[in-house]
Protein backbone atom coordinates (compact mmCIF):
# COMPACT_ATOMS: atom_id res chain seq x y z
CA UNK A 1 0.00 0.00 0.00
CA UNK A 2 1.15 3.51 -0.77
CA UNK A 3 0.77 6.31 1.76
CA UNK A 4 0.39 9.34 -0.54
CA UNK A 5 -2.04 11.72 1.22
CA UNK A 6 -2.85 13.97 -1.77
CA UNK A 7 -6.56 13.13 -2.03
CA UNK A 8 -7.44 13.12 1.68
CA UNK A 9 -5.72 16.46 2.21
CA UNK A 10 -8.01 18.01 -0.41
CA UNK A 11 -11.28 16.82 1.11
CA UNK A 12 -10.63 16.67 4.86
CA UNK A 13 -11.30 20.45 5.36
CA UNK A 14 -14.95 19.75 4.42
CA UNK A 15 -15.51 18.16 7.83
CA UNK A 16 -16.61 20.58 10.54
CA UNK A 17 -15.74 19.23 13.96
CA UNK A 18 -16.66 18.87 16.79
CA UNK A 19 -20.36 18.18 16.30
CA UNK A 20 -22.98 18.69 19.01
CA UNK A 21 -25.37 16.23 17.35
CA UNK A 22 -22.72 13.50 17.36
CA UNK A 23 -22.09 14.05 21.07
CA UNK A 24 -25.83 13.96 21.77
CA UNK A 25 -26.25 10.78 19.75
CA UNK A 26 -23.39 9.10 21.56
CA UNK A 27 -25.02 9.93 24.90
CA UNK A 28 -28.38 8.60 23.74
CA UNK A 29 -26.80 5.33 22.65
CA UNK A 30 -24.98 5.09 25.97
CA UNK A 31 -28.14 5.85 27.94
CA UNK A 32 -30.00 2.94 26.36
CA UNK A 33 -28.32 0.84 29.06
CA UNK A 34 -28.46 3.40 31.86
CA UNK A 35 -31.01 3.47 34.65
CA UNK A 36 -32.75 6.63 33.45
CA UNK A 37 -32.69 5.81 29.73
CA UNK A 38 -32.18 8.35 26.91
CA UNK A 39 -34.18 11.54 26.38
CA UNK A 40 -35.12 10.15 22.95
CA UNK A 41 -34.52 6.86 21.20
CA UNK A 42 -31.55 7.22 18.83
CA UNK A 43 -32.22 7.46 15.11
CA UNK A 44 -29.53 7.17 12.44
CA UNK A 45 -29.44 8.29 8.83
CA UNK A 46 -27.02 10.07 6.53
CA UNK A 47 -27.23 13.42 4.77
CA UNK A 48 -26.65 14.46 1.20
CA UNK A 49 -23.00 15.30 0.36
CA UNK A 50 -23.13 17.03 -3.05
CA UNK A 51 -19.40 17.90 -3.03
CA UNK A 52 -18.52 14.23 -3.58
CA UNK A 53 -19.55 14.50 -7.25
CA UNK A 54 -16.60 16.86 -7.89
CA UNK A 55 -14.02 14.33 -6.68
CA UNK A 56 -12.84 11.10 -8.31
CA UNK A 57 -14.31 7.70 -7.56
CA UNK A 58 -11.95 4.79 -7.02
CA UNK A 59 -12.45 1.13 -7.86
CA UNK A 60 -12.30 -1.61 -5.24
CA UNK A 61 -8.75 -2.63 -6.08
CA UNK A 62 -7.51 0.95 -5.64
CA UNK A 63 -9.36 1.24 -2.34
CA UNK A 64 -7.70 -1.91 -1.02
CA UNK A 65 -4.12 -1.19 -2.05
CA UNK A 66 -3.88 2.59 -1.58
CA UNK A 67 -4.41 3.94 1.94
CA UNK A 68 -5.13 7.50 0.81
CA UNK A 69 -7.99 6.33 -1.39
CA UNK A 70 -9.33 4.02 1.30
CA UNK A 71 -9.31 6.99 3.68
CA UNK A 72 -11.29 9.06 1.18
CA UNK A 73 -14.02 6.44 0.85
CA UNK A 74 -14.32 6.23 4.62
CA UNK A 75 -14.28 10.02 4.93
CA UNK A 76 -17.34 10.57 2.71
CA UNK A 77 -19.43 8.30 4.92
CA UNK A 78 -18.27 10.12 8.04
CA UNK A 79 -19.03 13.50 6.49
CA UNK A 80 -22.55 12.34 5.58
CA UNK A 81 -23.03 11.23 9.18
CA UNK A 82 -21.88 14.51 10.73
CA UNK A 83 -23.98 16.62 8.38
CA UNK A 84 -27.15 14.64 9.05
CA UNK A 85 -27.65 16.01 12.55
CA UNK A 86 -29.05 12.60 13.47
CA UNK A 87 -27.68 10.41 16.25
CA UNK A 88 -25.40 8.57 13.83
CA UNK A 89 -21.76 8.20 14.85
CA UNK A 90 -19.07 8.93 12.25
CA UNK A 91 -16.30 6.34 12.39
CA UNK A 92 -13.75 4.90 9.99
CA UNK A 93 -11.92 1.58 9.74
CA UNK A 94 -9.41 -0.38 7.69
CA UNK A 95 -11.56 -1.84 4.92
CA UNK A 96 -9.63 -5.04 4.35
CA UNK A 97 -12.51 -7.43 3.70
CA UNK A 98 -14.23 -10.38 5.32
CA UNK A 99 -11.08 -12.47 4.96
CA UNK A 100 -9.05 -10.27 7.30
CA UNK A 101 -8.73 -12.85 10.09
CA UNK A 102 -8.50 -15.77 7.66
CA UNK A 103 -5.29 -14.12 6.44
CA UNK A 104 -3.73 -15.08 9.80
CA UNK A 105 -3.64 -18.64 8.44
CA UNK A 106 -1.98 -17.70 5.14
CA UNK A 107 -5.20 -17.39 3.15
CA UNK A 108 -5.34 -14.56 0.61
CA UNK A 109 -8.39 -12.82 -0.80
CA UNK A 110 -8.97 -12.06 -4.46
CA UNK A 111 -8.80 -8.28 -4.88
CA UNK A 112 -10.99 -7.31 -7.84
CA UNK A 113 -11.85 -3.85 -9.20
CA UNK A 114 -15.63 -4.20 -9.14
CA UNK A 115 -16.44 -6.13 -5.97
CA UNK A 116 -15.37 -6.45 -2.35
CA UNK A 117 -12.36 -8.65 -1.47
CA UNK A 118 -13.35 -12.29 -1.52
CA UNK A 119 -11.69 -15.46 -0.29
CA UNK A 120 -11.65 -18.20 -2.93
CA UNK A 121 -9.12 -20.72 -1.55
CA UNK A 122 -9.37 -22.64 1.71
CA UNK A 123 -7.32 -25.00 3.84
CA UNK A 124 -7.51 -28.74 3.17
CA UNK A 125 -8.80 -31.30 5.64
CA UNK A 126 -5.26 -32.35 6.54
CA UNK A 127 -4.24 -28.73 7.09
CA UNK A 128 -7.25 -28.13 9.33
CA UNK A 129 -6.43 -31.22 11.40
CA UNK A 130 -2.96 -29.80 12.09
CA UNK A 131 -4.15 -26.24 12.65
CA UNK A 132 -3.23 -24.57 15.92
CA UNK A 133 -4.26 -21.16 17.27
CA UNK A 134 -1.59 -18.51 16.67
CA UNK A 135 0.18 -17.39 19.81
CA UNK A 136 0.82 -13.88 18.51
CA UNK A 137 -0.85 -12.31 15.48
CA UNK A 138 0.72 -8.84 15.25
CA UNK A 139 2.91 -9.73 12.26
CA UNK A 140 0.62 -12.26 10.55
CA UNK A 141 -1.51 -11.84 7.46
CA UNK A 142 -3.03 -8.40 7.02
CA UNK A 143 -2.13 -7.15 10.50
CA UNK A 144 0.96 -5.15 9.41
CA UNK A 145 -1.13 -3.53 6.68
CA UNK A 146 -3.87 -2.68 9.16
CA UNK A 147 -1.31 -1.07 11.47
CA UNK A 148 -0.20 1.22 8.61
CA UNK A 149 -3.82 2.15 7.86
CA UNK A 150 -4.53 3.10 11.47
CA UNK A 151 -1.35 5.18 11.56
CA UNK A 152 -2.43 6.98 8.37
CA UNK A 153 -5.91 7.67 9.77
CA UNK A 154 -4.49 8.94 13.04
CA UNK A 155 -2.20 11.30 11.12
CA UNK A 156 -4.62 12.65 8.52
CA UNK A 157 -8.05 12.24 10.16
CA UNK A 158 -7.14 12.51 13.85
CA UNK A 159 -10.58 13.64 15.05
CA UNK A 160 -12.53 10.74 13.63
CA UNK A 161 -13.08 7.64 15.80
CA UNK A 162 -11.60 4.49 14.31
CA UNK A 163 -12.76 0.91 14.67
CA UNK A 164 -11.39 -2.46 13.76
CA UNK A 165 -11.45 -4.23 10.41
CA UNK A 166 -14.02 -6.92 9.61
CA UNK A 167 -13.64 -9.90 11.93
CA UNK A 168 -16.76 -11.85 10.97
CA UNK A 169 -17.64 -14.26 13.83
CA UNK A 170 -16.27 -17.63 14.95
CA UNK A 171 -18.45 -19.80 12.71
CA UNK A 172 -18.21 -17.45 9.73
CA UNK A 173 -14.43 -17.43 10.16
CA UNK A 174 -14.30 -21.22 10.35
CA UNK A 175 -16.34 -21.39 7.13
CA UNK A 176 -13.92 -19.02 5.43
CA UNK A 177 -10.93 -21.10 6.55
CA UNK A 178 -12.33 -24.48 5.45
CA UNK A 179 -14.97 -23.63 2.87
CA UNK A 180 -18.23 -25.48 2.27
CA UNK A 181 -16.62 -28.77 3.33
CA UNK A 182 -17.39 -27.69 6.91
CA UNK A 183 -21.07 -28.57 6.39
CA UNK A 184 -20.22 -32.18 5.51
CA UNK A 185 -17.76 -32.52 8.37
CA UNK A 186 -20.41 -31.47 10.90
CA UNK A 187 -21.98 -34.88 10.20
CA UNK A 188 -18.94 -36.95 9.18
CA UNK A 189 -16.36 -35.70 11.67
CA UNK A 190 -17.85 -33.31 14.26
CA UNK A 191 -14.67 -33.51 16.32
CA UNK A 192 -12.74 -31.89 13.45
CA UNK A 193 -15.27 -29.06 13.30
CA UNK A 194 -15.02 -28.48 17.05
CA UNK A 195 -11.23 -28.34 16.70
CA UNK A 196 -11.60 -25.80 13.90
CA UNK A 197 -14.10 -23.78 15.94
CA UNK A 198 -11.68 -23.62 18.88
CA UNK A 199 -8.93 -22.33 16.59
CA UNK A 200 -11.25 -19.84 14.86
CA UNK A 201 -12.57 -18.52 18.18
CA UNK A 202 -9.06 -17.96 19.49
CA UNK A 203 -8.05 -16.25 16.24
CA UNK A 204 -11.12 -14.01 16.50
CA UNK A 205 -10.15 -13.00 20.04
CA UNK A 206 -6.44 -12.47 19.32
CA UNK A 207 -7.05 -10.63 16.05
CA UNK A 208 -9.60 -8.35 17.66
CA UNK A 209 -7.32 -7.60 20.60
CA UNK A 210 -4.47 -6.79 18.23
CA UNK A 211 -6.53 -4.34 16.16
CA UNK A 212 -7.98 -2.71 19.26
CA UNK A 213 -4.45 -2.03 20.48
CA UNK A 214 -3.59 -0.45 17.14
CA UNK A 215 -6.66 1.79 17.08
CA UNK A 216 -6.64 2.66 20.79
CA UNK A 217 -10.21 1.37 21.12
CA UNK A 218 -11.38 0.32 24.58
CA UNK A 219 -11.55 -3.40 25.37
CA UNK A 220 -15.23 -3.49 26.34
CA UNK A 221 -16.79 -0.82 24.12
CA UNK A 222 -16.52 0.07 20.48
CA UNK A 223 -17.63 1.99 17.45
CA UNK A 224 -19.04 0.20 14.44
CA UNK A 225 -20.12 2.29 11.47
CA UNK A 226 -23.14 4.27 12.68
CA UNK A 227 -23.00 3.08 16.27
CA UNK A 228 -21.32 3.71 19.56
CA UNK A 229 -21.55 0.48 21.53
CA UNK A 230 -21.31 1.40 25.20
CA UNK A 231 -22.20 -2.12 26.32
CA UNK A 232 -20.17 -4.08 23.79
CA UNK A 233 -16.55 -4.50 22.82
CA UNK A 234 -17.03 -6.34 19.53
CA UNK A 235 -19.23 -7.11 16.58
CA UNK A 236 -19.77 -10.67 15.35
CA UNK A 237 -21.25 -11.68 12.03
CA UNK A 238 -23.29 -14.87 11.91
CA UNK A 239 -24.30 -15.01 8.24
CA UNK A 240 -23.13 -18.59 7.68
CA UNK A 241 -24.84 -19.68 10.90
CA UNK A 242 -28.24 -18.97 9.31
CA UNK A 243 -27.63 -21.99 7.05
CA UNK A 244 -27.47 -24.40 10.00
CA UNK A 245 -30.17 -26.61 11.49
CA UNK A 246 -31.32 -25.83 15.04
CA UNK A 247 -29.05 -28.61 16.31
CA UNK A 248 -26.13 -27.22 14.31
CA UNK A 249 -26.69 -23.75 15.71
CA UNK A 250 -26.72 -25.13 19.26
CA UNK A 251 -23.66 -27.35 18.92
CA UNK A 252 -21.30 -25.55 16.58
CA UNK A 253 -22.14 -21.85 16.75
CA UNK A 254 -23.60 -20.64 20.05
CA UNK A 255 -20.96 -21.96 22.52
CA UNK A 256 -18.10 -20.40 20.55
CA UNK A 257 -19.96 -17.15 19.92
CA UNK A 258 -20.61 -16.81 23.64
CA UNK A 259 -16.94 -17.38 24.41
CA UNK A 260 -15.85 -14.75 21.89
CA UNK A 261 -18.34 -12.11 23.03
CA UNK A 262 -17.75 -12.73 26.73
CA UNK A 263 -14.05 -12.00 26.30
CA UNK A 264 -14.94 -8.41 25.36
CA UNK A 265 -17.76 -7.80 27.81
CA UNK A 266 -20.50 -8.46 25.27
CA UNK A 267 -21.09 -7.91 21.60
CA UNK A 268 -23.22 -6.77 18.72
CA UNK A 269 -24.43 -9.64 16.53
CA UNK A 270 -25.34 -9.19 12.88
CA UNK A 271 -26.65 -11.64 10.34
CA UNK A 272 -28.32 -11.56 6.94
CA UNK A 273 -31.07 -13.98 6.02
CA UNK A 274 -33.29 -15.66 8.60
CA UNK A 275 -32.85 -18.46 11.13
CA UNK A 276 -35.48 -18.62 13.84
CA UNK A 277 -33.43 -20.85 16.14
CA UNK A 278 -30.51 -18.44 15.93
CA UNK A 279 -32.70 -15.50 16.88
CA UNK A 280 -34.30 -17.43 19.75
CA UNK A 281 -30.89 -18.34 21.11
CA UNK A 282 -29.50 -14.81 20.81
CA UNK A 283 -32.49 -13.34 22.64
CA UNK A 284 -32.91 -15.91 25.40
CA UNK A 285 -29.69 -17.92 25.82
CA UNK A 286 -26.83 -15.55 24.94
CA UNK A 287 -26.65 -12.81 27.57
CA UNK A 288 -23.39 -11.71 25.97
CA UNK A 289 -25.35 -10.55 22.92
CA UNK A 290 -26.26 -6.96 23.82
CA UNK A 291 -27.25 -5.67 20.37
CA UNK A 292 -28.88 -7.35 17.37
CA UNK A 293 -28.78 -6.23 13.74
CA UNK A 294 -30.73 -7.88 10.93
CA UNK A 295 -29.36 -7.52 7.43
CA UNK A 296 -32.73 -8.58 5.99
CA UNK A 297 -35.52 -7.03 8.05
CA UNK A 298 -37.77 -7.74 5.07
CA UNK A 299 -37.64 -11.45 5.99
CA UNK A 300 -39.03 -10.83 9.50
CA UNK A 301 -42.12 -9.53 11.23
CA UNK A 302 -40.33 -6.45 12.49
CA UNK A 303 -43.11 -5.40 14.86
CA UNK A 304 -42.70 -8.69 16.71
CA UNK A 305 -38.90 -8.53 16.51
CA UNK A 306 -38.84 -5.06 18.09
CA UNK A 307 -41.10 -6.27 20.90
CA UNK A 308 -39.01 -9.38 21.52
CA UNK A 309 -35.69 -7.53 21.57
CA UNK A 310 -37.14 -4.95 23.95
CA UNK A 311 -38.51 -7.63 26.30
CA UNK A 312 -35.09 -9.32 26.30
CA UNK A 313 -33.44 -6.12 27.52
CA UNK A 314 -31.29 -5.84 24.38
CA UNK A 315 -31.05 -3.21 21.65
CA UNK A 316 -32.10 -3.68 18.03
CA UNK A 317 -30.16 -1.72 15.45
CA UNK A 318 -32.52 -1.96 12.52
CA UNK A 319 -36.12 -1.07 11.85
CA UNK A 320 -39.15 -1.87 9.73
CA UNK A 321 -38.74 -1.68 5.98
CA UNK A 322 -40.24 1.47 4.53
CA UNK A 323 -42.89 0.36 2.08
CA UNK A 324 -43.38 2.00 -1.30
CA UNK A 325 -45.25 5.26 -0.94
CA UNK A 326 -45.18 5.17 2.87
CA UNK A 327 -44.85 8.60 4.47
CA UNK A 328 -41.92 9.38 6.71
CA UNK A 329 -44.31 9.77 9.65
CA UNK A 330 -45.88 6.34 9.11
CA UNK A 331 -42.40 4.84 8.71
CA UNK A 332 -41.34 6.33 12.04
CA UNK A 333 -44.56 5.23 13.74
CA UNK A 334 -44.04 1.64 12.61
CA UNK A 335 -40.79 1.61 14.58
CA UNK A 336 -42.16 3.33 17.70
CA UNK A 337 -45.54 1.68 18.18
CA UNK A 338 -44.23 -1.78 19.23
CA UNK A 339 -42.43 -0.10 22.17
CA UNK A 340 -45.59 1.44 23.66
CA UNK A 341 -43.84 4.65 24.61
CA UNK A 342 -40.77 3.11 26.25
CA UNK A 343 -37.49 4.68 25.17
CA UNK A 344 -35.30 1.61 25.23
CA UNK A 345 -34.47 -1.31 23.01
CA UNK A 346 -34.02 0.41 19.64
CA UNK A 347 -31.55 2.36 17.55
CA UNK A 348 -33.72 3.11 14.55
CA UNK A 349 -32.04 2.70 11.18
CA UNK A 350 -34.32 5.01 9.22
CA UNK A 351 -34.84 4.86 5.47
CA UNK A 352 -35.16 8.41 4.13
CA UNK A 353 -35.60 9.60 0.57
CA UNK A 354 -32.99 11.76 -1.09
CA UNK A 355 -35.20 14.80 -0.66
CA UNK A 356 -35.68 14.06 3.04
CA UNK A 357 -31.94 13.76 3.63
CA UNK A 358 -31.50 17.30 2.31
CA UNK A 359 -33.65 18.58 5.21
CA UNK A 360 -32.52 16.31 8.04
CA UNK A 361 -33.73 18.58 10.84
CA UNK A 362 -37.32 18.00 9.75
CA UNK A 363 -36.81 14.27 10.22
CA UNK A 364 -35.28 14.76 13.67
CA UNK A 365 -38.08 17.07 14.76
CA UNK A 366 -40.71 14.58 13.61
CA UNK A 367 -38.96 11.66 15.36
CA UNK A 368 -38.87 13.55 18.66
CA UNK A 369 -42.38 14.92 18.33
CA UNK A 370 -43.83 11.44 17.85
CA UNK A 371 -42.11 10.24 21.02
CA UNK A 372 -43.32 13.26 22.96
CA UNK A 373 -46.93 12.31 22.18
CA UNK A 374 -46.61 9.06 24.19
Amino acid sequence: MTQDSLHIQKISPLLSWPSASVDTGRKRMTDLFSEQGPDYLPIVFGADVPEKAAYPNFNRRELFYEIDKMACEQFWGALSAVRSGSDIQPAIRPQTGTGTLASLFGLDQDILPDTLPWLQKHLTREQVKKLQPPERVDDLGLMPTIRKIFEFYQTHLPNLPTFIADTQGPFDLAHLIYGDQIFYEMHDDPGLVHHLMEVATQAYILGTECMKRMSGEAHDRAYHWSLYLSASGVRACEDTTTLLSPAGVDEFAIPYLRQALAHFGGGWVHYCGRNDRLMDALLTEVPECKYLNLGNPDKHDMTEVIRRVHRAGKVLYSGPIRTKGQSMEDHFRSALEPLNGDRRGLIFQANLTGEETREPQKAMDLWHRLQDRH
